[in-house]
């Protein structure tokens, strides 16, 4: 239950005093003790994340998913902005500028660019940013390649990576040592052991026209969709093997999406205008396809689990899903310059004050008695102020 607003009347302004007394909150002698408390011992906070979209307008908006409005100003990018990937810390993003063949980085404190645009080459796609934030995975569709980017110098690193025909998606697995792709042209999947970024084993066959692709917080599956098959392919880890049936969905089924619990993975469906959700545990889908904007595109889960954000191309806006319910919450969010790819956040650490150390017996009589004289002063304050009234 939310505690009521405290609201100032018209009396209270102008010097009634009977009325303000009435009116205006007071300190009880527990009061006083807990905000003691809370000034001596600290108090938590922490800040809901925020998420990342790009726009055909070749800008990034950021929405507070605290409120779910955009905050500040578009930031301009490359041209063609497509996928955009957050570092683990929260502290960078990193934006495909397809059109631009280059990666923009934007510090997410000042919402600025940082330095130049990486260049990267012709025909790039999908990016992912590997656990330690030190890499980022970069598809390139013209030459069936992946380009590796060190984030700390900013730059391509070493040789393309050769995978299959027209590379879309991208995914790193929660340990950083393996980076999954998906190969469009192919209808296959390319397993990349980013030590020696080499591509090992055969590539994984799954069904037509594969892009969206991601890995559960177990790194034990990969989930892929088919953009032509209208399914879901599931790939275990251990194996490299696709296991199961394919999960039917929607209608031109895009990105995807897994939950920080591993239990739900959630699709977009561009021809339908829906979202289907996928039980992990079962491989199924549950419920009916969630209706949203026109052709949905990105998606992306809060670190928490409890919403989901999906790009609508067409409709140039955000729909955003209580996952405990399975229902679009709010009007949709519209975003300057349309919507295109999206990226959320890591969750913000909480903001703690410093520790008390540890305290003998006397130390603490002295704080005992710190805090009672303090509390002793501030009811004492309190009465004279009464007296006034």
């Amino acid at each position: 239950m939310h505690s009521p607003a405290t609201t100032f009347s018209a009396s209270s302004l102008t010097g009634n005093r009977a009325a303000d007394k009435c009116s205006r909150p007071r300190f009880r002698r527990g009061g006083w003790c807990l905000f003691l408390v809370l000034v001596l011992f600290g108090a938590q906070s922490s800040a809901a994340p925020f998420a990342y979209i790009t726009t055909d307008a070749n800008t990034v908006v950021v929405i507070d998913t605290e409120t779910n409005a955009v905050v500040a100003a578009p930031i301009a990018v490359g041209s063609d902005p497509g996928a955009v990937a957050v570092s683990p810390s929260g502290d960078r993003v990193y934006v495909v500028n397809q059109l631009g063949s280059s990666v923009s980085v934007i510090d997410t404190t000042t919402n600025a660019l940082v330095g130049a645009p990486i260049v990267v080459g012709g025909g790039i796609r999908g990016i992912a940013v590997n656990p330690a934030g030190t890499r980022a995975y970069v598809t390139r569709e013209l030459d069936s390649s992946v380009s590796v980017i060190d984030t700390a110098a900013a730059a391509v690193i070493g040789t393309p990576i050769k995978v299959g025909q027209l590379p879309y998606g991208v995914a790193v697995n929660p340990a950083g040592t393996r980076a999954y792709v998906a190969n469009e042209a192919d209808d296959t999947v390319s397993v990349i052991d980013t030590a020696t970024n080499a591509v090992v084993g055969t590539p994984i066959m799954v069904g037509n026209l594969p892009r969206g692709i991601a890995v559960n917080p177990a790194g034990t599956r990969v989930y892929v969709t088919n953009y032509g098959s209208t399914t879901v392919s599931v790939i275990d880890t251990t194996t490299n093997a696709v296991v199961g049936t394919p999960i039917h969905v929607g209608s031109a089924p895009s990105a995807i999406a897994v939950n920080s619990a591993g239990t739900r993975a959630y699709v977009t469906n561009s021809f339908d205008d829906t979202v289907s959700v996928i039980d992990t545990a079962t491989s199924t889908v549950v419920g009916t396809p969630i209706g949203v904007g026109l052709f949905p595109y990105g998606i992306a889960v809060n670190p928490a689990g409890t919403r989901v954000y999906v790009t609508n191309l067409w409709s140039d806006t955000v729909s955003v899903i209580d996952t405990a319910t399975n229902t679009v919450v709010g009007a949709p969010i519209v975003v300057p310059g349309g919507a295109v790819g999206i990226a959320v956040g890591p969750a913000a650490a909480p903001v703690t004050a410093t520790a008390i150390p540890t305290l003998d017996a006397g130390e603490m009589a002295l704080l005992a008695l710190l805090i009672g004289a303090i509390g002793g002063a501030c009811i004492r304050r309190q009465h004279r102020l009464d007296d006034l009234r």
